[in-house]
């Protein structure tokens, strides 16, 4: 096997060192594409590989990054094959292994491979909350199974909480870095308290959910978007009142509200993002929005303790506040916090983050303002196709052009096919208010 690197090498026998670093240290689910080589063809990729083992590339995040240099070694083992050249600004991932998977009879099959993470969420979802409380305690201490307080568990159910624990303990020691010495010494009594356990009838964790689909088979990374709104504020500016028509495009790729499937969820990441809006009264067209960089990864909680969640927003964004007559001022606006999940209804990922927020622009009193606040939202699943989101944040700005504002926003996306979606939007900030409704195509 063969991997990429972000550091700009290649590796070729530490294939299954990398996979565990990325499946059980880093926790991410991998999917695994067979192809269809030959063994000469495969041979060949090696010793090519092989060659490179001590070159060194230069990583280009957007373009010749680790996904780029892949599909070169795989035109070295089919020369047939023409892949790098259907990328001339950038390269993703996903679209990528989307290219590979259209390849006739290049792949064979694909691997879902769940991390040790999504392999103890999904044993210790199968639990009631007291066989939980118990997975937990059982983890921690093995010998619990032979305490006055197990005997009313019946052999099954202590099977499956017990499969649970080992689980759990994997996916712990890996975490917190325990000492391997005491956490294989658990580990290894809990496996023999499960060896005198019967075996249970159980979906095997590491099995596919029916809900997780592989990457190839999300929506496309590129988004063109057609949308009706109305704005109805006060703040002296009665030129940018009324009815307009938004044009946005967005290079790639996902929404926060998007469709998740073959995405990562709860995670999003948007390039080069441009919108602009016609206003009916003023015929005249005006930029919304010029993104560089959007992206946020919340890490929620769930069974297990979620990580730390994370934004990073960096662009221009035309002022709603009022801090100055109609700017589009630059923003840096970074975040942390923290996240949750539930499934009072469907899905529902909770989140709370600070931030810090810098805008430059000569309109504004000293030219910048720059403050602290805080966010709170809710993304959650109305049905299969409906998805909504609700977010609130409040900054004080006690650099520059001085003052609070509030912004309240309700989200919604309805996801009609999979390169398909209605959007209705909600926004007040301040004395702004806006509706809009629109339509946008993914490619």
């Amino acid at each position: 096997g063969v991997t990429g690197g972000f550091d700009g090498r290649f590796s070729v026998f530490p294939y299954y060192d990398r996979v565990k670093l990325y499946n059980d240290v880093e926790n991410r689910d991998l999917w695994e594409y067979n192809l269809n080589l030959e063994p000469e063809q495969i041979d060949f990729m090696l010793l090519h590989a092989w060659e490179l083992a001590n070159t060194r590339f230069d990583f280009y995040f957007l373009r010749e990054n680790c996904s780029y240099h892949l599909l070169s070694l795989l035109e070295a083992a089919d020369p047939t094959l023409d892949l790098r050249s259907h990328y001339r600004a950038w390269t993703l991932p996903t679209e990528t292994i989307r290219l590979i998977a259209a390849q006739p009879g290049l792949v064979t099959g694909v691997t879902y491979r769940a991390s040790l993470r999504s392999q103890a969420e999904r044993r210790m979802g199968r639990l009631d909350a007291r066989s939980r409380e118990r997975a937990r305690a059982l983890s921690k201490n093995p010998s619990a199974l032979d305490t006055p307080e197990w005997r009313d568990v019946s052999p099954a159910t202590g099977a499956k909480i017990t499969d649970a624990a080992i689980d759990l303990l994997r996916y712990q020691r890996v975490r917190d870095g325990e000492d391997a010495a005491q956490s294989r010494g658990r580990l290894h009594e809990l496996l023999v308290q499960r060896s005198r356990l019967p075996p249970v009838p159980d979906v095997a964790p590491v099995e596919r959910p029916p809900d997780i689909v592989p990457p190839d088979q999300g929506h496309d990374p590129a988004r063109l978007e057609l949308a009706l709104g109305n704005v109805d504020r006060d703040l002296g500016a009665p030129r940018w009142d009324g009815d307009f028509v938004e044009l946005s495009l967005q290079p790639g790729f996902h929404d926060l509200l998007a469709n998740e499937d073959g995405q990562a969820p709860d995670s999003q990441i948007r390039i080069m993002s441009l919108s602009a809006r016609y206003w009916q009264d003023s015929e005249r067209w005006r930029v919304r929005e010029a993104a560089l960089l959007d992206i946020v990864s919340l890490y929620p909680a769930t069974q297990l303790p979620g990580g730390m969640s994370w934004k990073i927003y960096l662009g221009w964004q035309q002022n709603l506040d009022g801090a100055c007559r109609d700017c589009t001022p630059f923003i840096v606006n970074p975040g942390i916090g923290i996240a949750a999940r539930s499934e009072l209804h469907r899905k529902e990922t909770w989140y709370a983050m600070l931030e810090a927020d810098l805008q430059f622009d000569h309109e504004l009193d000293d030219d910048y303002r720059g403050g602290f606040g805080a966010r709170l939202g809710l993304n959650f699943d109305a049905s299969a196709a409906w998805r909504i989101g609700l977010d609130a944040r409040r900054t004080r700005y006690g650099a520059g052009a001085r003052g609070y504002v509030s912004e309240v926003s309700l989200l919604q996306r309805i996801h009609m096919a999979r390169n398909f979606e209605i959007r209705i939007d909600l926004r007040e900030v301040e004395e702004y208010r806006e509706g809009m409704i629109g339509v946008a195509h993914y490619f």
